[in-house]
């Protein structure tokens, strides 16, 4: 029998926390979504680069409050919010480095802006489309050369052909020596 899944929700984007917002807040924990990239670049970049992951946070990664000390957040209503500028700064990070140290880059990198990705985008259009032409090139002069040979290969036969027949006729003129 098949044991059937169930989602245990998002979880929190830090690295090594295993913390997911189903039932969160029976434990005290709060999910809080990344700023704004567009509104806040910088400190979305700080969020983004704390967390230690090798990939850009989604737009739906959400941390949980485990990660930020306790004056920036707001308990004073029913929901926990954080207080401006807040930044997550508490970590379980690995004992061993990770692979690619994508945490370390600036978060241009981590997570490149509209017109940058456009720019990519465009950039490997351009290069698909250069492929495609020289691929389409390359299957012209195979064409070319395909047929190029075929009429060398026939006329050679015919040639042979023609051999055969005028050494046939040969025959018939060679001068017998007699002895």
């Amino acid at each position: 029998m098949m044991k059937s899944w169930r989602s245990n929700g998002r979880e929190c984007f830090a690295i090594n926390c295993k913390n997911y917002q189903t039932g969160a807040k029976q434990r005290g924990i709060s999910f809080h979504k990344f700023p704004d990239k567009s509104k806040e670049p910088t400190r979305h970049g700080e969020w983004a680069r704390n967390c230690s992951r090798n990939k850009p946070p989604g737009d739906n990664a959400r941390v949980c409050s485990a990660h930020f000390v306790e004056n920036s957040l707001d308990c004073t209503g029913q929901i926990v919010r954080l207080r401006e500028g807040a930044i997550p700064t508490i970590f379980d990070l690995p004992s061993h480095p990770i692979n690619d140290h994508m945490y370390a880059l600036p978060p241009e990198y981590l997570c490149p802006s509209g017109a940058a990705i456009k720019r990519k985008i465009n950039s490997l259009i351009d290069e698909v489309e250069h492929l495609d032409q020289l691929h389409k090139n390359a299957l012209a002069r195979e064409k070319r050369a395909k047929t190029t040979c075929s009429n060398y290969l026939q006329s050679l036969e015919s040639m042979s052909l023609r051999l055969s027949e005028l050494s046939g006729k040969m025959q018939l003129y060679k001068v017998r020596r007699c002895t």
